[in-house]
């Protein structure tokens, strides 16, 4: 730690956890907005700013890869057995509400027994889209890749720690370029299918590999200065949102998000950034404590309030949903998560 100038005590950056509770929200107005029968009447820079909520999933990998980083830093720091610890706090993290919402899919014959069974530890299975719905459940196609990067995370937990910017340069170009290859033979040679989960996670690691990259360049900079006047790099960064709104605008969409996502919390960790100053709102730094159970709740939250009131008007229908999202996802985190995650703690 001393080496790499890191602090003996992981200062967390709430900004960072701002921007995850904008990003679990974003995804949820998706998800409502996107599938309501009036949203087609739109303009389409309108349709634009609503569809980019689908690329929020991006920035969660990207900040998942930079929370890893943190915690091996923290957890080799000050634990005798760091990878056990990073295991139990990641099973303590995210299984219970996991659990929860199959169970409530059971019980209310959303799914059946065998479905149940085939997801409690996530689905490895060919995702296959029928009906407009991931099967055999919603956020399955997110989780196992996350999943995925914790069991690769903890196998290299101190490979993380050590890992120096240049290094982390090279990891990142590198699942880029696997990504790129990956993507070409699973479809054209393996016949693996555009949703077989293998796909997913080759093809999506390089988020992972971003956020570790942006975790070791803040201490590469220490200051967190940029040699811009503050005025242009705020400039910077409103150019940067404005492509993120417009990234499913056919004529404005210039960057990819394997650059756009990364950049997006690049930017958050410079002490001049508008960003963390929008982000770093208690609303939204609340948001990004719950940012977990918001996102595995939130589509059934939505369907409860689309089936027992379904002649809503396209605001109050938006507005209504956003809220009991929310709401349900801060209650869950606070009467099932947050205890759990402080109950890991005594192991």
């Amino acid at each position: 730690a001393a080496r790499l100038g890191v602090a003996k005590s992981v200062v967390r950056d709430e900004s960072l956890d701002g921007l995850r509770g904008f990003a679990a929200l974003y995804v949820v107005l998706f998800h409502i907005v996107g599938n309501h029968p009036d949203f087609s009447q739109y303009s389409e820079v309108f349709r634009s700013i609503i569809l980019a909520g689908s690329n929020m999933v991006a920035v969660f990998f990207v900040l998942s890869g930079y929370f890893i980083a943190e915690s091996a830093t923290s957890l080799l720091d000050n634990h005798f057995r760091p990878v056990r610890s990073f295991v139990i706090r990641r099973v303590f993290r995210i299984l219970p509400v996991w659990f929860l919402l199959l169970t409530f899919m059971l019980f209310t014959r959303q799914i059946k027994i065998d479905v149940y069974f085939a997801n409690l530890f996530f689905y490895f299975g060919n995702l296959e889209i029928v009906n407009n719905k991931w099967l055999p459940v919603i956020p399955a196609w997110t989780l196992q890749s996350e999943v995925i990067f914790y069991v690769v995370s903890a196998i290299f937990l101190r490979t993380i720690f050590n890992l120096k910017i240049a290094a982390g340069l090279t990891l990142w170009l590198g699942s880029i370029l696997l990504a790129f290859v990956w993507s070409y033979l699973s479809i054209e040679y393996f016949y693996l299918g555009k949703y077989f989960s293998s796909h997913f996670f080759f093809s999506k690691m390089h988020y992972f590999a971003a956020g570790i990259c942006i975790n070791k360049a803040k201490y590469w900079n220490t200051s967190r200065e940029f040699n811009l006047s503050k005025l242009l790099f705020w400039l910077v960064e409103l150019f940067v949102v404005w492509l993120f709104l417009m990234s499913s605008h056919s004529h404005f969409s210039i960057i990819s998000m394997t650059i756009l996502a990364p950049l997006l919390v690049f930017l958050l960790t410079f002490r001049e950034s508008l960003l963390r100053y929008f982000f770093k709102n208690k609303l939204f730094v609340i948001m990004g404590y719950a940012s977990f159970s918001i996102y595995i709740l939130q589509s059934h939250c939505n369907g409860f309030i689309s089936y027992h009131f379904p002649n809503l008007s396209f605001i109050s229908n938006t507005l209504i949903n956003l809220v009991f999202a929310a709401s349900v996802g801060l209650f869950v985190y606070y009467l099932v998560e947050r205890p759990l995650i402080k109950w890991s703690k005594k192991f």
